[in-house]
């Protein structure tokens, strides 16, 4: 009897325990508990998540994607910051292409007389550089935190009478490969062809997209309209061609957009053209177009780049002090502009520095050498800094993806055209002296650390745009942007002296919101490094970090920020910030 009562105990566990199981198995799994967040990556080394992984096979994704599915502005066009690279200027990493009389890449470019900076084109003074070049410091741009590269002077000059396609957008061989070297070619593509796709290749393999500029003519001052439909037509071809090349029936890897440099203008039937070519060869692919409007057209799918002078980086000048009263105005433009583009679907790219108007290191230093004085011309040049470090702050918060130029990241100067195309300042191994005495890795690493700030907040890249203060007469204001219920709001001193600027963010008191600076601060007080001078070119990247605190809403549910002059600080509102 004890036996079976016993058995029958044990028959009933395991009929629990099967119960329990499979009660287990219909259920979902209980949430896990919220992971602690892991320690952030130093600037120094942190890429740029948003950056875009291109998959393997993207000419077969692009294939199964119709114009129709395909977003008005890719997203990843949205979320990256460009980098403009002058080809020819940039690096020499073959000197079988090299043109007779090649310069040594460290002799200047002009000489120091102004007036004969302003004389003569040195466009077409040799230094070598090339695709292969490009290709050797793809991981130097990636680790920067670019997610788009633009090239210029890649292709052929179109010809002058109107008909764009002369020369079928081929290859410089000067910055590819010459006609008797490399591959072989096929009825497509020429060995110079072939160097650019391997480009395209290795910047995918970096998670890079990658763009090339090109200068066309849709007519000539008179043309009929026959004439500019065909420039149309020519150019959409080639427009195909580049975005989703092939090798015989086989489909390849091509560019991920073209931008056009308009020599002409452009009209909008013209725009609607050549955007749909795009979007049918590579729907995620993107046409930019240089405009000189401030002004939108209604029609989607075309990527405008603002080639005007940023205005905002000169009213920064040191050298023009009143320029700064003018930034109130220069963002009330802005807050104008990005609701154009909202309203038509398009997207803004605006260059730091551009050769037409000269590098931003130049326009922040007016190009003139300071005081005569040496101390006053140490505290002009000081100024002169905590500038250029203003302006790239503030651009890379604005509503606009940012286009610096090659060597912006080391404080290239330029005063403009030709003189702005000089060759990169590179530090060699060997080297023990920086290439020139403007030379700034401090600004290299602020152009990490701004871009690391871009890929952590997300309003930073998408959020809708809000001016919030403009008192131009305190050279003080503050902008909004805000995304999925996420508010950063960018507090600007553009000032002299010391400010004090309150806020009404809408909170309650009681209210905590985290205020950050993203400027450069040595992890050692300035005051405890004797001989240290901000004024040295440094070769090597400073240790730093990024400073930070929290502040409550009063009882009006305001806040007040305190900053430093010719400063920025980011106001992080909103529900579950990491910061």
């Amino acid at each position: 009897m004890r036996r079976r009562e016993t058995l029958l105990v044990i028959l009933l566990a395991a009929l629990a325990v099967l119960r329990v199981a499979s009660g287990a198995a219909a259920q979902p799994p209980p949430p896990l508990p919220p992971a602690a967040e892991p320690a952030k990556p130093s600037p120094q080394t942190q890429p740029n998540p948003t950056t875009p992984v291109a998959p393997p096979a993207l000419a077969e994704q692009r294939a199964g994607t119709t114009p129709v599915d395909a977003p008005a502005v890719p997203d990843w066009a949205r979320d990256v910051t460009w980098y403009y690279i002058d080809v020819p200027r940039f690096r020499n990493g073959s000197k079988d292409n090299d043109p007779p009389d090649t310069r040594p890449w460290s002799q200047p470019l002009v000489a120091t007389d102004a007036a004969w900076e302003a004389t003569f084109d040195t466009t077409g003074v040799p230094y070598g550089g090339d695709l292969q070049g490009v290709k050797e410091k793809l991981s130097y741009i990636k680790e920067l935190g670019f997610g788009a590269i633009c090239l210029s002077r890649v292709f052929d000059r179109p010809v002058e009478d109107g008909v764009t396609d002369r020369t079928g957008w081929a290859t410089r061989p000067d910055v590819s490969t010459t006609p008797d070297k490399g591959a072989a070619p096929d009825a497509n593509l020429t060995p110079g062809d072939l160097m650019l796709l391997d480009l395209v290749r290795a910047c995918r393999e970096q998670g890079l997209r990658l763009v090339v500029e090109v200068p066309v003519r849709l007519r000539t001052p008179g043309a009929d309209g026959a004439a500019a439909s065909g420039a149309v037509t020519d150019i959409s071809t080639q427009v195909k061609r580049w975005l989703a090349p092939s090798r015989g029936d086989v489909k390849i890897d091509g560019l991920d957009g073209v931008l056009l440099r308009v020599l002409d203008r452009i009209e909008i039937s013209e725009r609607v053209a050549l955007a749909q070519a795009a979007r049918t060869a590579a729907p995620d692919a993107v046409l930019i177009v240089s405009s000189a409007s401030p002004v939108f057209s209604t029609q989607p799918a075309i990527l405008i780049r603002d080639t005007r002078e940023a205005s905002f980086v000169s009213c920064f000048s040191v050298a023009a002090t009143s320029d700064r009263s003018r930034f109130g105005e220069a963002l009330h433009r802005i807050e104008a502009e990005a609701r154009s583009a909202a309203e038509s679907r398009s997207h803004v790219v605006r260059p730091f520095s551009s050769p037409a108007f000269g590098r931003a290191a130049s326009r922040v230093r007016g190009d003139s050498p300071g005081a005569s004085d040496g101390a006053t011309a140490r505290e002009v040049r000081l100024k002169e800094l905590r500038a250029w470090r203003l302006a790239l702050t503030v651009n890379m918060c604005l509503p606009h993806s940012v286009m610096l130029m090659y060597g912006d990241e080391v404080g290239m100067t330029g005063a403009h055209g030709a003189a702005a195309l000089a060759p990169m300042w590179w530090v060699e191994p060997e080297q023990k002296e920086a290439p020139s005495a403007d030379y700034r890795a401090d600004f290299r690493a602020l152009v990490r650390l701004m871009n690391d700030l871009r890929a952590r907040y997300e309003p930073l890249r998408r959020g809708d745009f809000k001016l919030v203060l403009a008192d131009d007469e305190r050279h003080v204001s503050a902008f909004s942007r805000t995304s999925a219920g996420r508010t950063v709001i960018v507090v600007v001193n553009a000032s002299d002296d010391r400010r004090e600027v309150v806020l009404e963010p809408g909170l309650v008191e009681g209210d905590m919101v985290a205020v950050i600076r993203p400027e450069l601060e040595p992890l050692i007080p300035r005051s405890q490094q004797p001989g240290i001078d901000p004024l040295r070119p440094v070769l090597v990247e400073p240790k730093l970090r990024l400073a930070g605190n929290r502040t409550l809403a009063d009882a009006a549910g305001r806040i007040s920020i305190n900053l430093d002059p010719m400063s920025v600080k980011l106001v992080l509102t909103g529900p579950d910030w990491t910061e």
